[in-house]
């Protein structure tokens, strides 16, 4: 690996996603939206990196990404704040569905040098592509993915981060979420990854964000 793909590929692990989908119901995505404002207490939640997200621009979904440390924390969020911000912002009565998923950050490319929820504060587009991977294909797998992203950000306009997660229950099964400047920039350049790796790769998501959603850490 030369210098510079080991300046922008940063290990952040132990770290973990909290990828949620919500189908909200006809009529309900304003009242959806004003509720999901009410996680802004999380900021204090120990272990806490950030929370982002928006609308799925290919089907009428709501899909946010928490950042925290580990699980450890996320469960300790789970015992003592999630249900007292549920009580109150009565979310659950704007969704007829709700999918939550775990996932183990793996890699972060990037050319800045920063924390990575410093890295929202220029995303308004976000892309996630799903990946199955067969068990004697994994590390091939692990090293495409890194050489290919990294020659992406390298040469994509507007391309800000990429990480690679795996999903905790079912570790044959990753994302990519890439974050992009604007839905434009992303339109501009989508990038074609040509794969070599025997993963199959699912249609992904495509997230417009909504600032009034997102919640940084406090401090």
């Amino acid at each position: 690996m030369d210098a510079v793909m080991e300046k922008r590929i940063k290990c952040e692990s132990p770290m973990l996603i909290k990828l949620i989908r919500c189908n909200v119901k006809l009529g309900m995505r304003e009242s959806f939206s004003k509720a999901q404002t009410a996680w802004s207490a999380i900021s204090n939640c120990s272990g806490f990196h950030g929370q982002f997200g928006g609308w799925n621009v290919l089907k009428d979904e709501a899909v946010v990404l928490g950042i925290w440390n580990n699980q450890l924390s996320l469960e300790h969020f789970m015992r003592h704040t999630h249900d007292r911000i549920t009580e109150r912002n009565r979310q659950s009565t704007t969704y007829c569905r709700c999918d939550v998923s775990t996932l183990n950050v793996e890699w972060l490319i990037s050319d800045q040098e920063t924390d990575v929820d410093k890295h929202f504060n220029h995303v308004q587009f976000i892309q996630l592509i799903e990946f199955q991977v067969t068990q004697e294909n994994t590390q091939l797998f692990r090293d495409e993915q890194k050489r290919v992203w990294h020659h992406l950000m390298s040469r994509t306009p507007g391309m800000v981060a990429v990480l690679l997660a795996q999903y905790s229950d079912a570790p044959q099964c990753y994302q990519i979420v890439c974050l992009w400047e604007s839905e434009p920039s992303f339109h501009k350049t989508t990038p074609k990854t040509d794969l070599k790796d025997g993963s199959n790769a699912n249609s992904g998501l495509l997230i417009h964000i909504e600032p009034a959603w997102n919640v940084y850490p406090a401090g």
